[in-house]
């Protein structure tokens, strides 16, 4: 029977044993623990040489095809394992179709079996939505042209240590992986403005939701619920009866606790996931308020038993703030910036595959070395402004100060 990933496979096991061999033609080491040290050291990617074996297990039936998310992944091992057979990296677009094809067939099932409640599919529909459009307006639309789906690039995220822990191992992993932790019930998302944590929580919330909708989720799936603090926080009957209202519109469950009103709601399985974007941009009674609703969630039975998840987003907080959460099991992440591999990713989306774009994607790149911007371009936001004015203004070159930065309107 011939499986799903065996093009990938073969390609990965190939290229392997030529890096494998050239190594040893130079007296260099090399084991896939070599491998994942230089991963970490030189890529910033945790990949260990338990996940490499079990992609690369002769057994097909016992070996584990990388998932999509793990494309930044495959493709700095990719990278790294043809520099070690003294060969050119292969096309990324090509790289991107094999691991594409070596995902598993799903049976889906289609809308008349839908296994979720009819009532909540005006609410998925509008978070579809919602996760397409651009969370912020670029000169007035010069640029950000393509959906947001078709540009997104998803970050890793990094595990906060506690100060009472400073020699725990940190995960950096993403966001799927971290809600697939049985253990990572809350998260609590710190990151510095631009960042993109608004952008990744409505993607989420779209992508969630578009799986819901088509039926493509057999089991265990997080039915989300996007709101913004400040939703939460003013509306007029209290933060329970704001989500309550969210996921049951004008129903008569609207008028009950959330928590009580979800109860039996879902098939077995299933859980509700809380997405809050913006918790430092509420006034602090407001923040007070709700970080004692959040928190009564998190304790309670639903919370405690993961029926009901939360993912808060926020600037730094104050450590006394911190705290509250933590101490009623929230986990602390934050965003990582953009490396090398996913800014060249960003652009690649952004500008298009014809001839015209990837002639665009070299020039821009060019010209952020040449202005030293590689660390502006770690922030999300920044990169996709300094996108949208290359493109807006194509005879001249990107500023390197703030002084010939062109007039921009956007808003976030």
């Amino acid at each position: 029977m011939d499986h799903s990933d065996s093009a990938l496979h073969t390609y990965l096991r190939d290229l392997e044993r030529r890096a494998k061999a050239n190594r040893t033609r130079q007296n260099l080491p090399y084991s896939r623990r070599e491998t994942s040290k230089v991963l970490h050291s030189e890529f910033e990617v945790d990949l260990d040489a338990r996940r490499l074996s079990n992609w690369l297990a002769d057994d097909p039936m016992s070996r584990q095809a990388p998932t999509s998310v793990n494309e930044p992944k495959l493709w700095a091992l990719v990278q790294l394992w043809s520099r070690w057979a003294s060969e050119s990296k292969p096309a990324r677009r090509s790289l991107s179709e094999l691991l594409e094809a070596a995902q598993p067939v799903r049976n889906t099932v289609r809308a008349p079996a839908m296994p979720i409640p009819t009532f909540l599919v005006p609410l998925l529909t509008e978070q579809v939505e919602r996760g397409e459009a651009w969370p912020y307006i670029i000169h007035d639309g010069t640029g950000a042209r393509r959906p947001l789906s078709a540009v997104h690039v998803q970050q890793h995220l990094d595990e906060s240590q506690a100060a009472d822990e400073p020699t725990l191992k940190r995960r950096r992993e993403h966001i799927e992986e971290v809600l697939e932790d049985p253990a990572s019930c809350h998260l609590l998302l710190e990151s510095g403005p631009g960042s993109g944590k608004s952008t990744l929580l409505a993607r989420l919330a779209g992508h969630l939701s578009a799986e819901l909708l088509n039926a493509t989720l057999a089991q265990n799936a997080c039915v989300p619920v996007w709101a913004t603090a400040e939703q939460l926080a003013t509306g007029p009957d209290g933060v329970d009866r704001e989500l309550s209202r969210l996921v049951f519109g004008g129903t008569e469950h609207s008028e009950r606790r959330f928590v009580d009103a979800t109860e039996g709601v879902l098939p077995e399985g299933y859980s509700w996931l809380l997405l809050v974007d913006g918790f430092d941009e509420i006034p602090m009674a407001a923040r007070n308020r709700l970080a004692h609703h959040l928190t009564a969630i998190a304790r309670s039975e639903a919370g405690y038993g993961g029926r009901v998840k939360i993912i808060a987003s926020c600037r730094p907080l104050h450590p006394v703030e911190r705290d509250r959460f933590t101490e009623n099991g929230f986990l602390v992440f934050t965003m990582v910036p953009f490396d090398r591999s996913q800014l060249e990713t960003f652009t690649e989306r952004w500008f298009g595959a014809d001839a015209l774009g990837r002639r665009q994607v070299r020039e821009f790149l060019a010209q952020v070395d040449a202005a030293k911007l590689r660390d502006l371009m770690a922030v999300p936001l920044l990169a996709a402004i300094a996108a949208a004015v290359f493109e807006a203004w194509p005879g001249q070159r990107l500023p390197n100060n703030q002084y010939e930065v062109p007039p921009l309107s956007w808003t976030a």
